[in-house]
C-alpha cells in the first residue's frame, strides 16, 4: 500500500507485496562479499528509487533521517511501521560511485581537496579494516547516519533548466530594458515555484551564485534611501552577468534602478488601492438603492454623500497612477539611451561617433535626474489635488445630491412591467382578490399595480 505523502512518486509494483517489502526493509546482515546476490538486489532496489524520486521531485538533498521518514511503510498483518534500514550502505555505494556527495557549504580549495582524500582513500582503508575486524555495518550506519548529500550532477543539470526556464518567464519583468536584472524577491519567487523543496532550492541558488557565479546580488537604495536587493542573471549557466563598465555607467544605472524599483512599488500600492476602492464603491451604490427601494431616502442620502467623497480620492489615485506610469516610461527610455552609450563606451571611435563622445554619460545622467524631479513634482501636485479634493467634497449642493439619488431610483423604473408580467407575480404572491376577470380590463390592471410600483 501507498502511502499519501508519495502519490505522485511512481513506486514499483513490488511496493505492494507484504512479503517481498518487509524483505526489503530488513538491515544488510551479510556483506557482498559472503551474499553478493541478495547484497546487490537490495542496494540496487533504493538506489532506483532513490535516483527515481530525486528526479522526479527536484530533491537533489537528502540525508538518511529524512529519507527513512519518506519510505516508512505499514505492514497490516505485523501491525507495525518500517522504514528502509539499509539506506546507509546505500548512501555510501551512490557516493562511491560518484552519484552523492557529501554538502560543505562554501567549501574551498582545501575542503573540497579532503572531502577527495576521504572518500576516496581514508574511507576505503577504513571500511577494509572494520570488514576484517566484523564491524563493518554498524560503522557504515554512523557514518552515513548525520549530515546531508546532494546529487551535483543533477542539481547542476537542473539548475541550467531553471535558467532557460527563468528567463522564459520572467524576462518581461526585468528592471532595464535588454539587460536581466531582477528585484531578488521575484527571482526567489520563480525559484519557489520551481523548487518546492527547500533544501534543494536553497543549494541551486548556492550553485548559481557562489560556484557558477552566473547570478550577482547587489544593494542598491531607491529614492526614500530604503535599500532594496536586485539580482543580476547570466544567460546560462556558463555565462557572467552583465554589469556597468565603468564607474559613471554605475552611477547612471543606479539611479535609474532605484527610480524603476520606487515607481514600480508606488504604482503596485496605487493600483490594489484603486481595486478596493472601486469595489467598495460598487457596494455602497448597491446598498443606496436599497435604502431607496426601501423609502430610507434620508439614510440614501447620507451614503451617498460620503460615497461621493470615496469617487473623488479614486479620481486623485487614478489621476496620480497616471503620472507614475508615464513617469515610469520616461525612465525606462532614459536608462535605454544610456544602456547604447555603455555598449559603445569601450570603443572610444564609435563612441565619438555615436553619442558625441565623453559627455554622453553625463547628459544621460541629466535626463534621469529630470525625470527624478519630474516624479517629485507629480507627488506634491497629487498631494495638493488630493488634499483639495477631501476639503471640497464637504460643499456638495443638496440639489446635486437629490437629483443622483432621484437618478438611482428612476432606473430602476425605466421599464414598466407588462399585463403579463403583473398577472405572473401576482400570480406567485397568491393574492386574492375580491373579482377575477379574465378579460383584459384597464382598471384591474391598475388596481393591481399599485402594490408592485413605487409611487414617488
Amino acid at each position: 500500500m501507498v502511502e499519501n505523502k508519495l502519490i505522485g512518486f511512481c513506486l514499483p509494483d513490488i511496493w505492494d507485496d507484504d512479503d517481498a517489502m518487509y524483505s526489503l526493509m530488513q538491515p544488510i546482515r551479510r556483506s557482498k562479499v559472503v551474499d553478493p546476490v541478495n547484497y546487490n538486489a537490495k542496494i540496487t532496489f533504493w538506489k532506483r528509487i532513490l535516483l527515481s524520486y530525486a528526479k522526479n521531485h527536484k530533491t537533489f538533498i537528502i540525508c538518511k533521517q529524512s529519507l527513512q521518514k519518506l519510505f516508512t511503510r505499514h505492514f497490516p498483518v505485523e501491525g507495525i511501521d518500517l522504514y528502509p534500514q539499509s539506506l546507509g550502505e546505500v548512501i555510501s555505494d551512490l557516493i562511491s560511485e560518484g552519484l552523492l556527495e557529501a554538502v560543505t557549504p562554501n567549501k574551498g580549495i582545501l575542503g573540497s581537496i579532503f572531502t577527495t582524500f576521504s572518500y576516496i582513500v581514508h574511507k576505503p582503508i577504513s571500511w577494509v579494516y572494520q570488514y576484517v575486524n566484523g564491524q563493518l555495518h554498524d560503522s557504515v550506519e554512523t557514518n552515513t547516519l548525520d549530515g546531508q548529500f546532494v546529487f551535483s550532477q543533477f542539481a547542476e543539470d537542473s539548475a541550467v533548466e531553471f535558467l532557460s526556464w527563468f528567463h522564459d518567464n520572467y524576462r518581461d519583468q526585468s528592471l532595464l530594458p535588454n539587460l536581466s536584472v531582477y528585484d531578488l524577491e521575484i527571482f526567489s519567487s520563480a525559484l519557489s515555484s520551481f523548487y518546492s523543496h527547500t533544501a534543494s532550492r536553497e543549494y541551486i541558488f548556492d550553485l548559481l551564485n557562489n560556484n557558477k557565479h552566473c547570478v550577482s546580488v547587489e544593494t542598491i537604495s531607491t529614492l526614500d534611501s530604503k535599500p532594496i536587493q536586485i539580482i543580476r542573471v547570466g544567460e546560462d549557466i556558463c555565462s557572467r552577468p552583465i554589469k556597468p563598465s565603468s564607474s559613471d555607467a554605475a552611477k547612471v544605472e543606479s539611479s535609474a534602478l532605484s527610480g524603476i524599483i520606487q515607481l514600480r512599488y508606488t504604482i503596485n500600492q496605487l493600483e490594489n488601492e484603486e481595486k478596493r476602492l472601486e469595489t467598495v464603491i460598487e457596494q455602497r451604490r448597491a446598498h443606496i438603492k436599497s435604502l431607496l427601494l426601501d423609502k430610507r431616502n434620508s439614510e440614501a442620502k447620507s451614503l451617498l454623500r460620503r460615497t461621493k467623497t470615496l469617487e473623488k480620492s479614486l479620481e486623485q489615485k487614478q489621476l496620480q497612477l497616471h503620472n507614475l506610469e508615464t513617469m515610469l516610461v520616461d525612465i525606462e527610455s532614459a536608462t535605454e539611451n544610456r544602456n547604447i552609450v555603455r555598449v559603445l563606451s569601450n570603443v572610444n571611435e564609435a563612441l565619438k561617433q555615436a553619442v558625441g563622445g565623453s559627455d554622453a554619460l553625463s547628459q544621460a545622467e541629466g535626463v534621469v535626474n529630470d525625470v527624478m524631479d519630474k516624479i517629485q513634482e507629480s507627488q506634491e501636485i497629487s498631494d495638493v489635488v488630493a488634499s483639495f479634493g477631501l476639503t471640497s467634497s464637504g460643499l456638495e449642493e443638496m440639489s446635486d445630491l437629490e437629483q443622483e439619488l432621484g437618478r438611482l431610483l428612476a432606473a430602476p423604473r425605466k421599464t414598466q412591467p407588462s399585463f403579463d408580467d403583473l398577472e405572473a407575480e401576482l400570480s406567485a404572491l397568491t393574492l386574492v382578490t375580491d373579482k377575477t376577470d379574465s378579460s383584459p380590463d384597464q382598471n384591474p390592471v391598475i388596481s393591481k399595480r399599485k402594490p408592485v410600483i413605487i409611487s414617488e
